[in-house]
């Protein structure tokens, strides 16, 4: 009989494992806790543009305004924001702090669900 053939194995849990004092782990876990710390902090310094202000002017479908306003914000506008300028509370919006775009969809009962990407103007100012 193979050693420890009748011994019934343990099942292994995280919780099992003992709390490390930050800033205490050892040497060959130090390129790790660094590789987590790069992941998080990347994401919060890319400069990016978002929608901020959204007017809408006739929304028919079911889904309020406020809801269709929140869910534009988090679209990925590709532009390079190194080409603007922060638009200042005492400043007015131009072409050189805002971008402006006009979507225009249509949905028809019983026509196919619009699916991809919406296409999105750019209003010339």
């Amino acid at each position: 009989m193979a050693e420890g053939a009748g011994e019934e194995k343990k099942k292994f849990s995280i919780w099992d494992l003992p709390d490390v004092p930050m800033g205490q782990l050892p040497p060959h876990l130090e390129l790790q806790r660094s590789r987590v710390s790069c992941n998080k902090d990347a994401p919060i310094h890319l400069p990016t543009m978002a929608i901020e202000k959204v007017l809408i002017a006739n929304n028919t479908s079911i889904i309020q305004d406020e809801v269709l306003a929140h869910r534009l914000g988090p679209v990925p506008i590709r532009v390079d924001p190194r080409l603007f300028d922060y638009l200042s509370e005492n400043e007015q919006p131009n072409e050189k702090n805002t971008i402006v775009f006009k979507l225009h969809v249509q949905c028809k009962r019983g026509s196919p669900r619009i699916t991809g990407m919406m296409k999105m103007i750019l209003l010339p100012r």
